[in-house]
């Protein structure tokens, strides 16, 4: 919306200056008791994370119960940023300005919120693992509507913008439901005492689930059209919820 109102470089100016908030209030926080550095520090300081690290890894594949909602979460946030990126591709099969992707946009974002507040409100009993597993799969299967849908409107015409935002809006509910309930799942499953570094792995997978897609997804949106790398990728997504469910 900033970016349709005032621009691209009115919106990174707005970046930093939150960045910068977000710093200074940093200061504000009580300051940590003193600790005394004992000899060698500055090597295990080194060592340390990737002890750590690889700690957490184990964890994860001893316990199918926490490796499950990891997976969830890494094919999640790999749509996602195919969608993300594909988005401005996706706005020009819809006949709109790249600039008001909003329309798009928005009613994902608002179905997000929808989706976090219904899962609290009628999702009490519900398994945290089916409730992932169906999330991702009805995401998976609005984000292949949604591509077809853009693909169907750039070879007629038609206007399908009505369609998309109802498409967008249950997507966002979906993925708020995935994200949600796995990282709820894998919470309560895990050991206390492995959790800080779980969640090390957790960061580690899913930030590489979001950039292998974005390097991925332009050169081939080039080579045939978004629509076809989004509706692509939502497959494969629905196939790994596919499996996790038969399992």
């Amino acid at each position: 919306l900033l970016v349709a109102i005032a621009g691209p470089s009115f919106v990174l100016a707005v970046v930093t200056v939150f960045y910068a908030a977000a710093t200074f209030v940093t200061f504000l926080l009580p300051p940590a008791p003193p600790v005394t550095l004992e000899p060698g520090i500055a090597r295990r300081a080194i060592h340390e994370p990737v002890r750590q690290l690889r700690e957490g890894f184990e964890a994860i594949g001893g316990n199918r119960e926490v490796g499950r909602p990891l997976v969830h979460l890494a094919a999640a946030a790999s749509l996602v940023g195919v969608i993300a990126v594909l988005g401005p591709n996706l706005a020009t099969s819809l006949g709109l300005d790249p600039t008001n992707l909003i329309v798009v946009v928005l009613p994902l974002g608002l179905g997000v919120v929808a989706g976090v507040i219904g899962l609290r409100r009628y999702g009490v009993g519900v398994s945290r693992r089916r409730a992932g597993e169906i999330g991702l799969i009805v995401f998976g299967s609005l984000a292949i509507a949604i591509a077809l849908a853009a693909a169907l409107s750039a070879a007629t015409g038609t206007s399908v913008i009505p369609l998309v935002v109802v498409f967008a809006f249950s997507a966002g509910a979906a993925y708020a439901a995935t994200i949600v309930s796995a990282q709820t799942g894998m919470f309560e499953s895990m050991d206390a005492a492995v959790r800080g570094r779980v969640f090390g792995v957790l960061a580690s997978i899913v930030s590489a689930a979001s950039l292998v897609p974005l390097l991925v997804a332009g050169p081939l949106a080039d080579a045939t059209s978004g629509p076809a790398v989004i509706a692509f990728a939502a497959v494969c997504v629905s196939g790994v919820a596919g499996w996790s469910r038969r399992r």
